[in-house]
């Protein structure tokens, strides 16, 4: 089963009613304040989140920077993409094996590299047009043995991502 939701929660029966039955799920928002923060998803493998719309390049990040969209339990979670996101979700990373992200901005190198330092079983790393925001250093490089794929796609205002090289170890 996937579920598409978008701006407003589905009216009838609560999603918790299905949510053991779904597979894929993509949420696409404005806001994050109506999305199943507390619904389980047991054998939820695919989660896509696509924020408002492509971020300008003058943007600001306003609020935390982790975002909790869905149930931090997500025992089968293996496929992450995120898009359009000023915030990092609030998810389990450790068993993720792909992992996307594109047209988003991060606020520092460490950020990013903490998501990925949690990515132990990570397969597949995609980046696109992903613009930090300050390049603070990171304290230490992220081990990441299994990766076998990394595809960094860079904008001329994202030029900083680039040296995200210097900090993984695969």
């Amino acid at each position: 089963l996937e579920v598409l939701l978008e701006n407003k929660m589905p009216r009838g029966p609560s999603l918790d009613t299905y949510a053991y039955r779904i597979h894929d799920l993509f949420i696409k928002a404005r806001t994050f304040r109506h999305y199943p923060a507390h619904c389980s998803f047991p054998r939820l493998e695919g989660l896509t989140i696509m924020g408002r719309s492509r971020l300008p390049q003058f943007r600001t990040i306003v609020g935390p920077t982790r975002l909790h969209v869905v149930s931090p339990d997500l025992p089968s979670l293996k496929v992450l993409i995120l898009r359009e996101l000023q915030y990092i979700p609030d998810v389990p990373y450790r068993h993720i094996t792909h992992l996307s992200i594109d047209n988003s901005r991060i606020e520092t190198f460490g950020t990013l590299l903490g998501v990925l330092s949690q990515c132990t079983s990570l397969d597949r790393l995609v980046l696109f047009n992903v613009d930090i925001i300050r390049e603070t250093p990171p304290d230490k490089n992220v081990l990441l043995p299994n990766l076998k794929l990394c595809t960094l796609g860079i904008v001329e205002h994202g030029l900083r991502l680039v040296r995200i090289l210097y900090y993984l170890v695969f």
